[in-house]
């Protein structure tokens, strides 16, 4: 148990450092939207990542700030989490 609040700090921590290290909103300008993925059976998860990369990369993100654009994960996902 100690080791998974652990590991939850260290991730929060580094989302916390991202986060600050993004330019504030008042002097960034979105050049490309973020797609949105829904989790329908017809949308392609392959194809969201490609895309969500790709407006990062447009809008100036590094790989570090990739995740503060993504949604929480289901409830189901954690009991998924090994």
């Amino acid at each position: 148990m100690n080791s998974e609040i652990a590991q939850l700090r260290n991730a929060l921590d580094q989302i916390t450092t991202a986060f600050n290290a993004q330019p504030s909103a008042s002097t960034t300008k979105l050049f490309a939207p973020f797609p949105v993925f829904r989790g329908d059976e017809s949308e392609d998860v392959h194809d969201f990542i490609s895309n969500y990369k790709r407006a990062a990369r447009i809008n100036g993100w590094n790989p570090t700030n990739l995740v503060l654009g993504l949604p929480p994960p289901p409830l189901w996902a954690n009991k998924c989490i090994v």
